[in-house]
């Protein structure tokens, strides 16, 4: 329940759950919902997630179809880096949160989950001796 307090930082003008809020944060906490994301169309605009930072579905060039992407600063160059989830529908909006709340915990470890998962797929890819044997 949002709540209107008299906060000593100007920017903070409400209370959600105990926790400090503004105006914009209580705008963007509106959850997408599945007939949203199964609704969307190709000239739609990117609809947030609204639970994750960052978390979005962009529309595809199909009806009821798009792809998450999960937007961040990279902890270790400071750039701003776009990590793909998957395709809506077949990746879920309770799936993408999972992995995006994971990728946005290795953020704030001062991992940077692309670059973690590039490193996954180079070992993958390194023959060793006893496969060219």
């Amino acid at each position: 329940m949002l709540s209107i307090a008299n906060h000593p930082n100007p920017h903070i003008n409400g209370i959600l759950d105990g926790i400090p809020v503004t105006t914009l944060q209580a705008r963007i906490m509106a959850m997408l919902t599945d007939a949203k994301a199964r609704n969307i169309k190709p000239d739609s605009g990117i609809l947030a997630h609204g639970g994750v930072t960052g978390l979005a579905l962009h529309p595809s060039s199909t009806k009821g179809r798009g792809k998450w992407v999960l937007r961040f600063v990279s902890p270790i160059t400071g750039k701003r880096r776009n990590a793909g989830l998957g395709s809506y529908p077949e990746i879920g909006i309770a799936s993408a949160a999972k992995q995006a709340l994971l990728m946005r915990d290795q953020i704030l470890k001062g991992i940077d989950p692309l670059e973690e998962k590039a490193k996954v797929v180079i070992v993958k890819k390194i023959p060793n001796f006893q496969l060219g044997a």
